[in-house]
């Protein structure tokens, strides 16, 4: 079994100082966990590399006398692989080693969700462009926004309201983010439920198998969607 960095779950002080970590720390904390995120890295990761040599040998072979700094290695803190689709896929532009946790700041840098595009009226609507469950607001740029705004969040609630019968509100609970990643790294380590329960990690829950089940089912569901 490859070692990727797993703290020992049954140790809260085996994760470091928590309360330092940044939000895309902690988003990559779960991404770094997912299955497919550690294939894809162990399959680009020698390409990346060679890629990455290959260019440094045309750069020096274009300007002998040009100092560049050396490349990293896959295992060292800040190589990113280059993985297709990864922007889609993780909310970066390329992959760090999911193995390390402490990744420099600039290459965990999460996308945010935002608007999918916006549309002018000489742009024209692309056939297909637009989802059965998107909705498109058009705004006057010639009238103050700010008015405009208000509505549009009320035309848009009462759309949900109607469309799903409910308005949906973005869950954060960074309370209980460190309990779900011990939770991850104990199934990981071939725990079972009942050891999850009982042992004083699920911070006074009831000590049975559901709730170690429930607090397990939000953990991975917090590898694939991030509260935004």
């Amino acid at each position: 079994m490859a070692d990727w960095g797993i703290p020992n779950w049954l140790d809260a002080g085996s994760y470091g100082n928590t309360t330092q970590w940044s939000e895309n720390r902690w988003r990559w904390e779960f991404t770094r966990r997912r299955e497919d995120c550690r294939k894809d890295f162990l399959t680009y990761k020698d390409q990346t590399r060679s890629a990455l040599e290959e260019g440094r040998a045309d750069e020096v072979k274009g300007s002998p006398d040009a100092h560049s700094p050396r490349l990293l290695r896959p295992d060292e803190p800040g190589f990113v692989a280059e993985v297709p689709e990864c922007y889609e896929k993780y909310g970066l532009n390329n992959l760090p080693n999911p193995a390390i946790g402490n990744q420099p700041f600039y290459v965990i840098l999460f996308r945010k969700r935002a608007v999918k595009r916006v549309m002018f009226p000489e742009d024209g609507i692309e056939a297909g462009f637009f989802g059965a469950t998107d909705a498109v607001i058009v705004f006057d740029l010639n009238s103050p926004l700010s008015d405009q705004l208000e509505a549009a969040r009320g035309l848009l609630e009462r759309a949900q309201s109607k469309r799903i019968g409910r308005l949906l509100q973005s869950k954060r609970y960074p309370s209980k983010w460190l309990t779900y990643l011990r939770v991850l790294d104990a199934r990981e380590s071939g725990a079972s439920l009942g050891k999850i329960a009982g042992s004083g990690v699920l911070a006074g829950r009831r000590q049975e198998l559901q709730a170690a089940r429930d607090v397990l089912k939000q953990a991975e569901a917090l590898c694939f969607k991030w509260p935004n």
